[in-house]
């Protein structure tokens, strides 16, 4: 991710779980990262091994009761490293 002057901004998460996502049930984790709009694309990289994982895809929003506008839950949606692969070798062919 990118902070306001360009500079990269490394945020700590943790995986709360994992769903599946479209027609095809494709992996998508669920992760507990202090997200904002823009920052989707980003990717997700490994405390451990310092791999990338996945690419930060949206915001779980959460609704309260007479707020039109959706409040960030903590909450951020990511797909695994191995369906983004898949998709780019898919756009190659």
């Amino acid at each position: 991710m990118r902070g306001t002057d360009d500079f990269p901004l490394f945020l700590r998460g943790t995986t709360a779980g994992t769903t599946g996502l479209g027609p095809s049930l494709v992996q998508e984790l669920l992760i507990v990262l202090p997200v904002v709009p823009g920052q989707s694309g980003s990717p997700l990289m490994s405390g451990d091994t310092g791999r990338m994982v996945g690419v930060l895809t949206a915001i779980v929003p959460v609704s309260l009761p007479f707020n039109p506008q959706p409040a960030h839950s903590g909450l951020a949606r990511a797909v695994e490293i191995v369906h983004v692969k898949r998709l780019v070798e898919s756009l190659e062919k």
